[in-house]
């Protein structure tokens, strides 16, 4: 009775889990949508932010911003070399920004182990909290939550596995020596 009861539990506790899973994963689509409008829209912003200066470089250093910082910094004017670290915030901003775009422009799963292991965190943690949790039902939110449901189940599945493979190996070992 104990027994089948425990075979009850951990049979509901991976369909709890395969649930979750499917939640999770239904996420998916929408956070990397919203995280890339995010990137997006900053991009948008600091390459206005840039553009006064990209006007100067244009037309003074062959559209060289690096040129024109280092202008502004072998200034003997103090807000000239004060200007020249503003305008090089600025234009590392927009370089970030590209990257994290054109990283955002690839395949979903080439999108998804960028948002995983390598976004902004401060984007990345600014996309999540305007971000609303939702359970759309289009077939793309589907995949994803299947896929990631399904991953879930064969890790912890495979994991019970071989850490159950190993205990019976360690106790057989053991009467060995006994």
């Amino acid at each position: 009775m104990i027994k089948w009861l425990l075979r009850q539990f951990a049979d509901y506790l991976r369909l709890f889990l395969f649930a979750g899973g499917v939640l999770i994963g239904v996420q998916a689509p929408g956070f990397m949508q919203q995280y890339q409008q995010r990137v997006e829209a900053h991009m948008l912003e600091a390459k206005q932010n840039l553009a006064g200066f990209q006007f100067t470089a244009d037309r003074y250093f062959d559209g060289s911003i690096e040129k024109l910082i280092a202008y502004y910094r072998a200034s003997d004017d103090p807000v000239f070399k004060q200007d020249a670290n503003s305008i090089t915030a600025i234009y590392q901003r927009v370089e970030l920004l590209e990257g994290e775009f054109a990283a955002m422009s690839q395949h979903p799963v080439k999108q998804a182990w960028h948002l995983i292991n390598d976004a902004d965190e401060q984007l990345r943690l600014e996309a999540f909290h305007g971000f609303n949790f939702t359970v759309p039902l289009n077939p793309l939110a589907l995949l994803w939550g299947l896929g990631i449901a399904i991953l879930l189940l064969l890790t912890i599945d495979t994991t019970v596995f071989t850490c159950r493979k190993c205990a019976e190996k360690l106790r057989g070992h053991q009467h060995h020596h006994s």
